[in-house]
C-alpha cells in the first residue's frame, strides 16, 4: 500500500510540471496544406483532377490523392461538397510517410454525411397486415460474436441490422408476431425483411434507409490529420466497435497528432468514435455523439488525448433492448486513457453512464463537466490508478426513476486520488457511493508494465456542494474492509452539505455494522469536514442542468437486476416495468410476447402507462414449463413510437 501511496504523490508532481492543457492535444498545422482537392458526391468524378471546377466523385479518392500528396511532402485539404457520402473510408500510412498534414473538411460543416445505410426501393405490401411493407434481403449476418467476460445478453442486443425511415429509426423486433408501428424485422432464414413504417408514410416516395456498412472511417495509424464538420451516421458495427475507428498499427508508427473538430457520430449500432491502442496526442473538440446503440465517445489505451466542449446524448438504445444498460457502455467511456484532459463538455438522457473511467486511467484532469438525466452514475470511476481531478462540474438527478437502478451521482470503486473541487451534486438519490471488491484489486498498466494495487483511498473533497430531498442521500459506504483504507486518508472540507427533507444522509461502517448520521456524526466518524456547513445552497446549484431532449421519444424500462429471474415450474414472477417521456406526453400501450416460454401465460398490472408510471408485468409458468432460459419482450406502442425489452427468465 506504501508503494500505491509513494506513486500517487509522484504522479501529482509530475502533473504540476506539465502546462494545463498543452502537454495532452494535437497540433496539426494545417497552414502546411499547400494542396487542395473538392469532392462532391452529385457532380464529381473519380477521374477529374479534384479542383472545384472538376471535382472527386468519392472520399475515397481523395484520401489515395492525398496520401500519395503525403508521400511527396505535400500537405493536402480536402474539402467536401455538401450531401450524402455512402462508403466506408480507410485512411492508412503510406510507403514514405512524411510529416505533412491531411484535413478532411466540410465545405459547409453539419452538411455532409458519411453514411453505412442504402437506399432500399422496391418494398411491397406485406398480404398479412396493410401496413407491412416487405423485401428481399441479402445478407447472413446472424448474432454478434459475445463479449469476451461479459455475462450473457438476449439476442437482441447482438443484432446489427437497422433501418431508418425519413431519418428516425425504427425498433427492430426478432419476429413478425412482435411488429407494431416503428419496427422492423429480419427474417434472415427466409431472405425477407419486414418493416412497419410510421403512421402517414408513404412508402413509395419515403426515404428508406437500411444500414449496410460497419466501420464508416478508419484510420489504419495515420498521423497528423484532421476530420471537420463531418456527420458519421448509421454504421451497423457489431457491439464494442466503433462507427469511426482511429487506431495504430502493430510494427507502425502510432496514430498521432489529430484533430476531431465539429463533427458528429449520430444512429450508429454501436459506438459513435473510437479512438483506440497506442494512440497518441489527439483533440476531440466541438463534437456531438447522440443516439447511439451502445456508446458516444470511447478511448481504449491512448496517451495524452485532449476533449473540449463536447455533447454525449441518448446513447446505448441497443443495449437497453436487452435490459444491458452497463456492459462496456457510457456516454463517455474511457479505459487506459493515460494523460487526458475534459473541460466543457456535457452528458445526458443516455439510458447508462455518464461517464465511465473503467480500469488503468491516469493523470486525468476534468472541468465543466455536466451529467444530467442518466440512467445510471453520472460518474462511474473504477480500477483506476489517478489521480483524477475533477473541478466546477454538476452530477445532476441520475436515473429520472429511483426504481430501475441506482442513479448516484458519482461511485468510486477500487479507485485512488480522486480530487472533487467546486462541484455540485443535485437530485441523486444517492450523491456520492464509495466501494469496492473485497481485497482490493490488481491492475496491469498496459503502458509500463506495472501493477498497482487498488482500493478507494487518498479522495478529496473541497468547496462541492451536496444537496437533495425526499429519499436521497449524500454519501454511503457500506464496506468495512475498504473504509479501513478509504476514511484515514480522505480529505473533506469546506462542502456543503444539504437535505430539505432529512439530516440523517451519511451512511458508514460502524463497528461490525453501519450507521447512518447527520453532518456531526460524520465530521466525528471521519475526522473531515469541520470548517463545512450544514445549510441550504445558495444561489441555483443545478442551473447548468437544463438538457432538454432533442426529439419526442420515450424510455421503456425493466431494472437491470430482473434481467434474469429464476423460478421453478408452476410459479410466478414479477419484473417492474417503468416508462420515461423524453418530450413525450402520452399514452403507451403494453404488450407482450411470451410464445418461447412453454405454457406460460402473463399479465399486466396497468396495460397503459403515461411518462414516470410503473407497472408490475407478471409471468405465470405452468406446472409442465421444461427447464431451460427463455427470452420474452416486453412491448410499448403509442401513436408511431414502439419500443421494446428483451428479458429472460430460467426455468430450474
Amino acid at each position: 500500500m506504501y508503494l500505491a501511496k509513494g506513486i500517487f504523490i509522484l504522479t501529482i508532481i509530475a502533473l504540476l510540471a506539465f502546462p494545463f492543457r498543452g502537454w495532452c492535444q494535437a497540433n496539426v498545422n494545417e497552414g502546411l496544406e499547400t494542396a487542395v482537392l473538392y469532392v462532391d458526391g452529385a457532380t464529381g468524378s473519380d477521374s477529374n483532377p479534384g479542383t472545384a471546377s472538376q471535382p472527386l466523385k468519392t472520399i475515397g479518392k481523395s484520401v489515395t490523392l492525398a496520401e500519395t500528396n503525403n508521400s511527396n511532402n505535400i500537405g493536402t485539404r480536402v474539402i467536401i461538397n455538401p450531401g450524402v457520402y455512402r462508403e466506408a473510408v480507410v485512411m492508412y500510412i503510406p510507403s514514405n510517410v512524411t510529416s505533412m498534414p491531411i484535413t478532411f473538411e466540410a465545405a459547409t460543416n453539419g452538411t455532409v454525411f458519411v453514411s453505412g445505410a442504402q437506399q432500399w426501393t422496391g418494398w411491397q405490401p406485406y398480404s398479412g397486415n396493410g401496413s407491412i411493407y416487405t423485401n428481399t434481403w441479402p445478407y447472413a449476418w446472424g448474432l454478434c460474436p459475445p463479449l469476451a467476460g461479459a455475462p450473457p445478453v438476449p439476442d437482441i442486443v447482438e443484432r446489427r441490422e437497422g433501418v431508418f425511415v425519413n431519418g428516425s429509426r425504427l425498433n427492430q423486433v426478432l419476429s413478425l408476431g412482435e411488429m407494431m408501428v416503428g419496427t422492423f424485422y429480419v427474417d434472415q432464414t427466409g431472405g425477407e425483411i419486414y418493416m412497419w413504417p410510421q403512421s402517414g408514410v408513404n412508402v413509395s416516395t419515403a426515404d428508406v434507409e437500411v444500414a449496410v456498412e460497419p466501420q464508416i472511417w478508419t484510420v489504419d495509424g495515420d498521423s497528423n490529420f484532421v476530420l471537420r464538420g463531418l456527420t458519421f451516421e448509421y454504421a451497423n458495427t457489431c457491439r464494442d466497435a466503433g462507427a469511426v475507428f482511429i487506431n495504430s498499427q502493430s510494427g507502425k508508427p502510432y496514430a498521432n497528432n489529430f484533430l476531431i473538430d465539429s463533427d458528429s457520430f449520430l444512429w450508429n449500432n454501436a459506438f459513435g468514435i473510437e479512438v483506440g491502442q497506442t494512440v497518441s496526442n489527439f483533440t476531440v473538440q466541438n463534437t456531438v455523439a447522440n443516439h447511439n446503440g451502445q456508446s458516444g465517445l470511447v478511448v481504449q489505451d491512448a496517451i495524452n488525448g485532449y476533449y473540449d466542449d463536447n455533447q454525449a446524448a441518448f446513447n446505448n438504445w441497443r443495449g437497453a433492448q436487452g435490459v444491458d444498460y452497463n456492459t462496456n457502455s457510457a456516454a463517455f467511456h474511457f479505459s487506459g486513457a493515460h494523460g487526458f484532459t475534459m473541460d466543457g463538455s456535457q452528458s445526458y438522457w443516455n439510458q447508462t453512464y455518464g461517464m465511465h473511467f473503467d480500469t488503468d486511467n491516469e493523470n486525468v484532469i476534468i472541468s465543466d463537466f455536466v451529467s444530467n438525466q442518466n440512467l445510471l452514475v453520472g460518474a462511474l470511476l473504477e480500477r483506476d490508478q489517478g489521480p483524477i481531478d475533477i473541478n466546477a462540474s454538476y452530477f445532476c438527478n441520475g436515473n429520472p426513476i429511483t426504481s430501475t437502478d441506482s442513479n448516484e451521482g458519482m461511485d468510486i470503486r477500487d479507485s485512488t486520488g480522486v480530487s472533487v473541487t467546486s462541484t455540485n451534486f443535485v437530485g441523486n438519490q444517492l450523491n456520492l457511493i464509495v466501494n469496492g471488491q473485497n481485497g482490493g484489486y490488481t491492475i496491469t498498466n498496459w503502458q509500463t508494465g506495472q501493477q498497482y494495487f487498488l482500493v478507494s483511498e487518498n479522495a478529496t473533497f473541497t468547496e462541492d456542494v451536496f444537496t437533495g430531498g425526499a429519499g436521497q442521500e449524500n454519501f454511503s459506504d457500506t464496506y468495512n474492509w475498504d473504509w479501513s483504507y478509504y476514511q484515514p486518508t480522505l480529505i473533506s472540507n469546506y462542502n456543503t452539505w444539504w437535505n430539505s427533507s432529512s439530516t440523517s444522509v451519511f451512511t458508514y461502517p460502524s463497528g461490525s455494522g453501519q450507521e447512518t448520521s447527520n453532518l456531526a456524526g460524520w465530521q466525528s466518524a471521519t475526522g473531515q469536514d469541520s470548517k463545512s456547513v450544514w445549510a441550504a445552497p445558495t444561489g441555483s446549484v443545478s442551473a447548468s442542468c437544463n438538457q432538454v431532449p432533442d426529439m419526442t421519444d420515450y424510455w421503456l424500462l425493466v431494472p437491470s437486476l430482473d434481467t434474469v429471474q429464476t423460478v421453478s415450474p408452476g410459479e410466478s414472477v414479477i419484473w417492474p416495468v417503468n416508462l420515461i417521456g423524453l418530450q413525450f406526453t402520452g399514452d403507451v400501450t403494453l404488450s407482450y410476447d411470451i410464445s418461447m416460454i412453454p405454457g406460460a401465460t402473463a399479465s399486466y398490472g396497468n396495460k397503459v402507462l403515461t411518462p414516470n408510471a410503473t407497472t408490475n408485468f407478471t409471468i405465470q409458468t405452468a406446472s409442465t414449463t421444461p427447464a431451460g432460459t427463455y427470452q420474452f419482450v416486453i412491448i410499448g406502442t403509442s401513436d408511431s413510437i414502439t419500443r421494446t425489452v428483451t428479458a429472460q427468465l430460467t426455468v430450474q
